[in-house]
């Protein structure tokens, strides 16, 4: 280790455009965060992936249940139908696909 030069602080690393620069020039720290960097990141998208697909279900759930409610009367039977099931469906796949995402 060089000696000492007075009013410059000697540090074990150096960070410079996010690559972490150790004393030794052994990589394992820069390595270890972006490891970390990588898991935060995907538990981030997980936690948005599944409040998105709820978010989605639900908005698609409410507006098949206005269709039912308010326009059944107008729908031929074979509509109404089809939207019946795309309730049960959505509804189904609501219950079974949230904690799985």
């Amino acid at each position: 280790m060089p000696l000492p030069i007075s009013n410059i602080e000697q540090v074990d690393a150096v960070k410079l455009l996010h690559i972490l620069f150790p004393r030794n020039f052994c990589f394992d720290a820069q390595v270890c965060n972006v490891l970390k960097l990588c898991s935060q990141r995907d538990y981030l998208l997980k936690l948005l992936c599944d409040q998105l697909h709820t978010v989605c279900l639900a908005l698609i759930i409410s507006r098949l249940r206005y269709i039912l409610t308010a326009w059944s009367v107008f729908l031929l039977r074979e509509a109404a139908m089809l939207v019946r099931s795309w309730d049960n469906s959505v509804c189904l796949s609501v219950r079974l696909s949230l904690c799985s995402l």
